[in-house]
């Protein structure tokens, strides 16, 4: 009878979990159309849920999202720019550290913690030391706390030295006590839910089952990456293969490697993304074979996953697998391979970047242009400059970001004259990378372009730039 119930508990909550998430649940194709509507609740409640989605491919809009004219769409897209770990938004979340609004400061020391790049260490300090507003200085504190105790533990990892090993003593059963020594390795005591979870593996019913692969996940005891490779090693149920694969990923179990890279040959769609998504927590090198494979995939949300996962390995063996995919028939594919290849840092890949900027996908083109900047190759300079002639302000927006990224004289004069572009997001940018070039011939195209400017945003920057410009001559 408790079984039954027990049983009948769990199809509820499930029936609840899934009910919620039909309810809740819009595509990342329409969560980036709403972060152009005209609409600002519209535009921040999208900036809200993408960073729940944990896709890359949010990174380039949520990032030009960081200049939108409403607060609130800025503080979210900030937030979940931190969510999804954006290394290639930690400048700009920097800069935004000595925003004129308090909320914006504090969400931008939130993000710069919640991506884990302890280069945001001396910056977070220095606004830190004359920072005013309590709550604000709360924020740096939190994302301070956080960085250092990464920042600490990479040290560790680095500087520990290898444990000699201790040779165990020969005992008989007459000498065995209670007492732990140094030399005795200490029995690993299993909670009560998680000896609950791994018998109930074994269980007929499937339901039963699922829900203690999911529970196996959650607790994050590696006592339970054995159980779930036998489990595994013996289950049919798709669904349960799902759970038992993502739960593994979860524990980090490279125990699995062998098992897993067996079920990227599974018919089953879903079976083959769990297997990415694993490899990818993972992060095992011994997987770069099947996942270079599974590109060649027919799905191509397999195709995106195995794309995301190496992107987050920065494989450089990967590099050539991944450039072909640049002209892949999805478009959430190339925006993926655009990513990854950013991430990894070759300049290989500059080549196919460059040819994305003449899309007429100008999301696409405009994500080019960001990568093309995070690369650092100037070979890309002359390509960007001709792409602010476009008739798409996103991809002018995206090519003056990345001239000021690059740091190439040429491109001075093509970003002054975006000072005088029709749309806020092409001059915003242009202010900024005209700051980067750091080249004091620009004050004086500034001063004029302040005359004329509107926006106190951009007029605040504008002020920024110029003093910084005028301590270099």
């Amino acid at each position: 009878m408790k079984k039954k119930y027990l049983l009948l508990f769990i199809v509820f909550l499930f029936s609840l979990f899934y009910s919620f998430e039909v309810i809740k649940a819009k595509s990342i194709e329409d969560l980036l159309n709403d972060l152009k509507s005209n609409d600002s609740v519209i535009r921040y409640q999208a900036a809200m849920e993408l960073g729940k989605t944990g896709d890359p491919v949010a990174i380039p809009p949520l990032m030009e999202a960081m200049t939108d004219k409403d607060k609130y769409v800025r503080y979210w897209a900030a937030s979940s720019l931190g969510d999804l770990k954006a290394l290639e938004a930690v400048p700009m979340l920097i800069e935004k550290l000595k925003d004129e609004d308090e909320l914006m400061r504090y969400w931008a020391a939130i993000a710069l913690g919640r991506t884990g790049d302890i280069s945001a260490i001396k910056p977070l300090e220095e606004v830190y030391r004359i920072e005013k507003v309590l709550n604000t200085k709360i924020g740096m504190e939190i994302a301070l706390d956080k960085l250092n105790w990464l920042k600490k533990q990479q040290q560790v990892s680095f500087s520990a030295p290898t444990p000699t090993p201790t040779p165990l003593p020969v005992i008989t059963p007459s000498e065995i006590t209670p007492v732990l020594t140094a030399t005795k390795k200490p029995e690993v005591l299993l909670s009560p839910e998680v000896e609950k979870a791994i018998q109930d593996l074994r269980d007929e019913e499937s339901l039963i089952r699922k829900g203690a692969a999911f529970t196996l996940g959650k607790m994050g005891s590696k006592a339970a990456i054995t159980p779930l490779i036998e489990a595994l090693n013996m289950e049919t149920n798709i669904e349960i293969q799902v759970e038992l694969i993502s739960s593994l990923g979860k524990l980090d179990a490279t125990e699995s490697v062998d098992i897993l890279t067996q079920f990227t040959a599974s018919p089953e769609e879903r079976v083959r993304i769990a297997v990415v998504n694993a490899f990818k927590e993972i992060r095992d090198p011994k997987t770069v074979p099947s996942l270079i494979k599974l590109m060649q995939d027919s799905s191509s949300s397999v195709r995106k996953a195995t794309i995301d996962a190496l992107g987050v390995m920065k494989d450089n063996q990967s590099v050539s697998y991944i450039i072909p995919l640049l002209k892949d028939k999805d478009q959430f594919v190339v925006q993926s391979a655009i990513t990854a290849l950013s991430k990894i840092g070759s300049p290989e890949a500059v080549p196919g970047l460059i040819e994305l900027l003449k899309l007429d996908n100008k999301e696409l083109a405009q994500s080019a242009a960001f990568a093309l900047g995070k690369l650092g190759d100037v070979s890309a300079v002359e390509s960007l400059i001709e792409a602010l002639n476009d008739k798409d302000d996103r991809l002018r927006a995206g090519a003056v970001f990345a001239l000021g990224k690059l740091g190439d004289r040429r491109a001075i004069t093509p970003l002054i004259s975006a000072l005088k572009d029709k749309y806020w997001n092409v001059r915003y940018w242009a202010v900024t990378a005209l700051g980067e070039l750091k080249d004091p011939s620009a004050i004086e195209p500034l001063i004029a372009a302040y005359q004329v400017e509107q926006d106190p945003d951009i007029r605040k920057t504008m002020e920024e730039t110029i003093n910084a410009l005028s301590n270099k001559k």
